[in-house]
């Protein structure tokens, strides 16, 4: 972290307007690194819960990680103008008159300036960081920590069991592998799990789902969504092997 150096020894050094302007700096580069170093990015640190509905979306207190720096959230509410807009995080500027004083002429001072971040709506093309792009800091580091070869089980849906091998996912060097073997011959849906976040890919890939209900094996379509869902035949019982990039 940077630090300020002066050449007074005596223990008296005198304090300039531009030293807070420093201090405050000081610090930003020091998050920024932390953050670099999980990959995490932009990242919600506590509370900031957004609720939105037709007319419009709210946010309760908390704290968020913007471009290198840690804001206060304050409980509010955006106003949705145009149907097409979407929420974007955005950070405003207020001069509080908490922390207002005079001068010696009684002419008011403004020295608390409060920088907090906030929810708006903006259209969808619009410069900024999008709300639905912001994850939670620790559901980053969870993904983090399991994304360094560990693999993790997956919780099969709609009646698909495992069988000889429990279907499991992990990732590897900026890939997503998934394996397993899987019976879906009492399936009542094609959804047999889903991806937790971190382990999705940014566009719909297909996998191989080798087919083992019959004694001729066959190779059939395994989709693996945006979303985290991953469809497979139903009806039939598969081994699964899957590979794709999360870029």
């Amino acid at each position: 972290m940077n630090k300020l150096l002066t050449s007074w020894q005596d223990g008296i050094v005198p304090l300039m307007w531009d030293d807070f302007d420093f201090l405050q700096k000081a610090y930003k580069e020091a998050f920024s690194v932390i953050a670099n170093v999980h990959d995490m990015g932009d990242c919600l640190l506590s509370g900031c819960s957004v609720t939105e509905q037709s007319l419009g979306a709210s946010v309760t207190d908390g704290a968020i990680f913007l471009n290198g720096e840690v804001f206060i959230v304050k409980a509010m509410s955006a106003i949705k103008m145009n149907v097409d807009y979407v929420l974007y995080w955005e950070v405003s500027e207020l001069y509080d008159s908490v922390g207002n004083r005079v001068d010696n002429n009684n002419n008011p001072i403004k020295p608390w300036l409060l920088r907090r971040a906030k929810i708006v709506y903006k259209p969808a093309n619009a410069q900024g960081i999008k709300v639905s792009d912001v994850k939670r800091y620790k559901d980053l580091i969870r993904n983090y920590s399991l994304g360094k070869g560990e693999w993790v089980n997956l919780p099969l849906q709609n009646g698909w069991q495992n069988s000889t091998a429990s279907l499991k996912v992990r990732r590897n060097a900026g890939f997503v592998e998934i394996s397993g073997h899987v019976n879906g011959t009492h399936a009542t849906g094609a959804t047999l799990c889903i991806l937790p976040v971190g382990f999705r890919p940014q566009h719909q890939t297909v996998g191989i789902f080798a087919d083992s209900s019959s004694e001729a094996l066959s190779a059939l379509a395994l989709w693996i969504n945006q979303d985290g869902s991953v469809w497979a035949p139903v009806q039939q019982s598969g081994i699964i092997n899957a590979v794709f990039s999360l870029d």
